[in-house]
């Protein structure tokens, strides 16, 4: 097959030998059959975690680090008496208060997320702390069930 000067141009200006054409080398390989390997949910929850945790401690590094320029920084615009040291200092107050923002959302949707899947920061089987406990029935089927709990703590004691 013959190559058009497009292609003989790029080729020089790639400085490629040859370019390979439709058939020549190139080998069609049929559909892949392999199986990929699906990720466990522990490890989904490890890897949110593993997350959250490098995301909170770069977070408060940058909290922290922002306080202490804003110190210094507090300083430098009282002895300059500069109105522009002094607009830099609000931005960076401000981009500190970001920060520290961002970090309590961060702890809001790791907990979304651990609400979301399940994972709660109490004992299985507590009640004591939970927001969220639903009860599926009838008010009837409730009100017996709240009978039988209190008679049952009724008997222990």
């Amino acid at each position: 097959m013959k190559k058009s000067n497009v292609e003989t141009g790029l080729e020089n200006a790639l400085n490629i030998a040859e370019s390979p054409s439709i058939g020549s080398h190139m080998e069609i390989l049929p559909p892949s059959t392999d199986i990929t390997e699906v990720t466990p949910v522990d490890a989904k929850n490890d890897q949110v975690e593993d997350d959250y945790q490098m995301a909170r401690e770069q977070l408060r590094e940058l909290a922290h680090n922002g306080q202490a320029v804003i110190t210094r920084m507090n300083q430098l615009a009282e002895i300059a008496e500069s109105p522009r040291m002094f607009e830099v200092l609000a931005k960076m107050i401000d981009s500190v208060a970001k920060v520290n923002q961002d970090l309590l959302n961060l702890s809001d949707q790791k907990a979304t997320i651990d609400n979301k899947h399940g994972r709660s920061g109490t004992i299985e089987g507590d009640a004591e702390g939970e927001v969220n406990i639903y009860f599926r029935g009838t008010t009837s089927d409730l009100l017996a069930t709240m009978k039988n709990a209190a008679a049952e703590k009724k008997d222990k004691k």
